[in-house]
């Protein structure tokens, strides 16, 4: 009854996780006691190593704020600094503005008017967000940097 209380959004959901989650372990605690004692039916669980977890939760996180990563700042984590992923296809629309179609399925478009000249294979990228919300591109093995934007 007090998490109904919390005025908080996340503080009252977090209030009822952790009643929801003391209530699993008393219902499994009285289920381990209620069980037989007889050796043949006893099952052996053996909990999941922690450091798994915490290792898939982190790349599951880092998949997210990959994903998010060029939309507006708010959307990804600080802790990206840079997107490197290999640029599958180039492609120029009818206003000269190149196209880069990478290999995680995100494309982003020059946003600048400059001419930038692509190699004829696939290279790696590397994005980095820039001030006031601009991010800009370097192709592997060029010194040129251009502003770009996503667009999917």
């Amino acid at each position: 009854m007090a998490c109904g209380q919390v005025e908080s959004d996340a503080n009252r959901l977090a209030c009822y996780d952790r009643v929801y989650t003391s209530r699993l372990q008393a219902d499994s605690a009285e289920e381990i006691t209620a069980q037989p004692k007889d050796d043949d039916s006893l099952a052996s669980v053996e909990p999941a190593p922690v450091a798994e977890q915490a290792s898939e939760l982190a790349a599951v996180e880092q998949a997210r704020a990959e994903a998010a990563f060029g939309f507006p700042r708010s959307t990804y984590p600080d802790e990206i600094k840079t997107l490197r992923s290999r640029v599958v296809r180039f492609e120029q629309n009818s206003r000269k503005m190149t196209l880069f179609y990478l290999e995680n399925g995100q494309v982003w478009i020059q946003s600048e008017s400059r001419r930038f000249l692509t190699p004829d294979e696939p290279v790696t990228a590397e994005i980095a967000p820039g001030m006031f919300g601009a991010f800009f591109l370097t192709l592997e093995g060029k010194k040129q940097r251009i502003k770009v934007k996503r667009i999917r």
